[in-house]
């Protein structure tokens, strides 16, 4: 049993920066930034669920040349520390053809308890909670993050510019803010 996702049929060119237990080298996460900037055309869609809690200069200019320099659109996860997202990289990240993505939590008009938040730097919000993903173990599993919110976003991004539903709100910054839901329906 397969999974389907937002933009079934899209071709997917995977680009490999961590090892098996999910560790890695900020110069690899740069490496594989600086490759897609050598071979991205306008309108390609690029996804980036990676990021941590220090801030990763490097990792930050790479994505906005790429984006500035090819006109590829970079999907970013917003990160699940249930802070702010602009202490976190590369979610951070504000350019052009760069979307920050948080997390829909179960009610889906609150952002997920774990979700990063703050505007800015998140543009639109998602579905990241009991979403059906592969396993690495084969099969499917039940995740749960804004790694599993931006690849909605970047598959609604293939198809143009987003289409959003509604607001998604958070307390969590004391401003009450509103998220713009990305519709991503199943085409």
């Amino acid at each position: 049993r397969g999974v389907v996702g937002v933009a079934a049929g899209a071709m997917i060119v995977p680009i490999r920066v961590l090892d098996c237990t999910n560790n890695g080298q900020i110069s690899d996460v740069v490496s594989a930034i600086n490759y897609v900037a050598q071979h991205a055309y306008p309108g390609d869609v690029v996804n980036l669920s990676i990021g941590g809690p220090i801030p990763q200069k490097s990792i930050d200019i790479a994505i906005e040349r790429a984006a500035l320099n090819t006109g590829a659109k970079f999907v970013v996860a917003a990160g699940n520390g249930s802070t702010m997202a602009q202490t976190y990289s590369p979610a951070r990240v504000q350019a052009d053809n760069v979307y920050t993505v948080c997390a829909l939590g179960s009610n889906t008009r609150t952002l997920a308890s774990f979700s990063n938040f703050g505007k800015p730097p998140i543009d639109v919000c998602a579905p990241g909670t009991n979403i059906v993903s592969l396993s690495r173990w084969g099969g499917t599993a039940m995740k749960s993050g804004t790694s599993m919110a931006a690849p909605h976003v970047a598959g609604a991004l293939l198809f143009g510019s987003l289409k959003t539903s509604g607001f998604a709100t958070s307390t969590r910054d004391n401003r009450n803010t509103r998220y713009p839901i990305v519709k991503t329906e199943i085409i």
